[in-house]
């Protein structure tokens, strides 16, 4: 025990006992200042009275000072102990923190969550950073044509996506691995986690920025826009059919205060022309996790400008507008060449073809609504089935009837200008309308959508992963119904 502390509560008592026996005096006083039983000494002893009643006056003065420093001295000494006990607390925390983190480093290594998982060095030269992703759908399909298996209905974990991201050297030097677990897809083992990004990106300032490896092509921004920061819960069957997706290559981009311009030459688009299953109209390899001298193109190149007319970069990652988002209105022109490559044994499919694309989207934001509109192109010249063209518009918005509440709606309209040889393409007409409640942001959102097909879903528009299947011919009307919840981590 602290002896000033032991001293303290003695020092009071004996103050307040000196105040009781100054009181005590006092009173004695009174008493024996009673009035002599003769009247000659009256005006005496009344002065003599008066004179003790000041003196008792100014006693009780100094006794009410002296209770009013003793009181004030008990507060200082409670107010003292609470912030002591505080201090404790908050060391005792300190401590606690301090444990875990030398737990968990090796050499003064910084883990924890900042808006994810992490690990980094005290020097900031090393940063990892962990990041995973679950989209788990039921889907219901019902075709029109009653000869046939009307209604198909089922689960599926759409995406099962871990991330791997940071820097090494210093923050100019990033990194991005990204995996996924395959579906029963074309040319996948289904089950088997396979590599979809992988990529180094050094910025040579905040303007300039130089990346290779794995990556998507610059070409439409609805495909630009990951996953998870979709409006609707699969993207259009145009962007699935015209879309020009991932290849390995290397990209510049420079990035300014309202204008951005990426430049791509790589392996080549991968060809989704003509459905999950092509009919081989480009070149129908992949174009992802091949090797370097596998035939392919010639040449291909992507390029994409935007220009930002309000509002800021962050707010057009994703295709939705929150209630508090600023207005906003970003623009995008984008085109794409490849001339695949010959071998000298011309085939149906490895002959020279020309591909050759644009595309056009605004995106337009209001806090609480947003419309986006795109277009896209493709011309194709074909040794097997000659020149032709293809046209696709998407257009999509919503608007939040509640701070996490959104209401949305899809038109998506797509033709071939000229009839391939031996194949009859019919268009593209659906609409779609849906609802997404935001639990927790993108990090936890719950979506429910119908899309209704206005005419027959040719083979060329089908996609599974959007749960649309092929309609009968002259067949039309085919019905889904889908919901969806995203969690991120």
């Amino acid at each position: 025990m602290d002896p000033a502390a032991s001293r303290r509560p003695r020092t009071r008592a004996a103050r307040l006992a000196a105040v009781a026996v100054a009181a005590a005096t006092a009173t004695t006083g009174l008493a024996a200042a009673s009035p002599a039983p003769d009247g000659g000494g009256v005006d005496a002893e009344l002065q003599e009275l008066r004179e003790m009643l000041e003196r008792i006056e100014r006693d009780n003065r100094t006794m009410r000072g002296d209770i009013d420093a003793l009181r004030a001295e008990a507060d200082e000494d409670w107010l003292s102990q609470a912030r002591a006990a505080d201090v404790r607390t908050m060391v005792e925390d300190v401590l606690v923190d301090a444990g875990a983190r030398s737990s968990l480093r090796g050499n003064g290594l910084l883990a924890g969550w900042d808006g994810g998982f992490f690990l980094q060095d005290p020097d900031g030269r090393f940063r990892l950073e962990l990041d995973g992703q679950i989209q788990s759908r039921f889907v219901f399909n019902r075709l029109r044509e009653p000869s046939r298996d009307r209604t198909r209905s089922g689960f599926e974990v759409t995406r099962t996506e871990l991330t791997l991201s940071g820097w090494i050297i210093n923050p100019n030097v990033e990194y991005l691995i990204r995996t996924d677990a395959t579906r029963d897809e074309p040319g996948l083992v289904t089950g088997l986690y396979y590599l979809r990004d992988a990529w180094v990106r050094y910025r040579f300032d905040n303007d300039w920025a130089l990346r290779l490896g794995q990556f998507k092509l610059p070409f439409n921004r609805e495909e630009l826009v990951p996953s998870e920061y979709q409006q609707l819960i699969e993207r259009s069957l145009i962007n699935e059919s015209f879309g020009i997706g991932r290849s390995q290559g290397i990209e510049l981009q420079w990035t300014g205060v309202d204008q951005s311009v990426t430049i791509a030459t790589s392996d080549g688009p991968a060809d989704e022309i003509g459905g999950d299953e092509p009919f081989g109209l480009v070149d129908s390899a992949p174009r992802v996790n091949t090797p370097a001298l596998r035939e392919d193109v010639e040449w291909a190149l992507a390029v994409r400008w935007e220009r930002l007319l309000a509002g800021d970069w962050r707010q057009f990652r994703d295709l939705t507008s929150p209630p508090d988002d600023p207005f906003g209105l970003l623009l995008g022109v984008a085109v794409h060449g490849t001339k695949t490559e010959n071998n000298g044994e011309p085939t149906v499919t490895r002959d020279e073809q020309d591909w050759l694309g644009a595309t056009f989207d605004l995106s337009a934001e209001w806090g609480g609504a947003s419309l986006f509109g795109s277009v896209i192109y493709q011309h194709v010249n074909n040794a097997a089935f000659g020149q032709f063209d293809l046209w696709g518009v998407v257009v999509q918005g919503g608007v939040y009837v509640a701070p996490r509440h959104e209401l949305y709606a899809r038109w998506e309209y797509g033709w071939y200008k000229e009839d391939i040889e031996n194949f009859v393409v019919g268009d593209l007409n659906v609409v779609t309308v849906g609802w997404n409640w935001f639990i927790d942001g993108h990090d936890a959102k719950l979506s429910v959508d119908a899309g209704l097909s206005l005419d027959e879903l040719d083979r060329a528009w089908e996609a599974d992963i959007a749960g649309w299947r092929v309609d009968s011919e002259g067949d039309e009307h085919q019905f889904v119904l889908r919901t969806q919840f995203q969690l991120l981590f």
